[in-house]
């Protein structure tokens, strides 16, 4: 069990340095263009720039997730997780499920990072009414002479970072334990003090990660925020 787990290692650690290499290698690409522009003169020299600044950039980061494979490899081959076994990353497949699975892991969190991005970089939330307007939407209640009932305290918006990461948990959680109880049923192991070193921690990860999703889920339904804060979220205040 352990060796699928620094199999997923290594696949999620992996994919998310990958494309983290490859988006630093964009903006600096980028950032070289237009440097090439505001220093060149002629249009063919900063073409010729540009290419040449993008094509080393993208080399530049190709071999660094080069390098950071071969780290990788040695780094988890070398840990208590492998305990030094030769071609423990694939065996006799030439594909490991558990370092694919750790792979579409690091993609999907990759997916949510524009999204998490915008949502931080969201301005104040529309200010609430002011004394005036509610005083002016009273007013036809005070001229029918019907007597008012007490209104109820407003409720604020739900928190929608609490949703999302409540949901993100209870994914990896439950694919988690699904796939170790593929690879190690507890029921079946022929065993037992080797099951319960090796698969009782990844069990046991899979558990917190799904309660820590319930309870993001329990604070994401009860928990809200002041009603003067409230209104729809991306609006900016002037």
């Amino acid at each position: 069990m352990a060796l699928v787990f620094a199999r997923f290692l290594f696949g999620f650690a992996l994919s998310l340095g990958g494309v983290l290499l490859l988006a630093a290698a964009t903006w600096l690409g980028t950032r070289l263009i237009a440097l090439a522009i505001r220093l060149l003169d002629t249009e063919k020299a900063q073409d010729t720039a540009g290419g040449l600044a993008v094509a080393a950039s993208v080399v530049a980061a190709l071999a660094a997730a080069y390098g950071a494979g071969h780290f990788l490899y040695r780094a988890i081959g070398d840990s208590t997780l492998v305990g030094g076994q030769p071609h423990w990353l694939a065996g006799d497949d030439p594909l490991s499920a558990a370092a694919v699975l750790g792979a579409l892991m690091a993609l999907g969190l990759l997916a949510y990072v524009p999204a998490l991005w915008r949502r931080m970089l969201q301005g104040p939330a529309r200010p609430a009414p002011s004394k005036p307007a509610l005083a002016a939407k009273a007013e036809p209640a005070r001229k029918t002479g019907k007597p008012k009932a007490a209104a109820r305290p407003p409720k604020g918006p739900r928190i929608p970072q609490l949703g999302w990461l409540a949901l993100f948990l209870v994914a990896i959680g439950a694919a988690l334990l699904a796939f170790a109880f593929i690879v190690a049923p507890p029921l079946q192991a022929t065993d037992a003090a080797l099951h319960a070193t090796r698969a009782r921690p990844v069990y046991l990860a899979g558990a917190g990660l799904v309660a820590a999703g319930a309870l993001c889920l329990l604070a994401w339904t009860f928990w809200r925020r002041p009603p003067e804060d409230g209104g729809k979220p991306g609006r900016r205040t002037r």
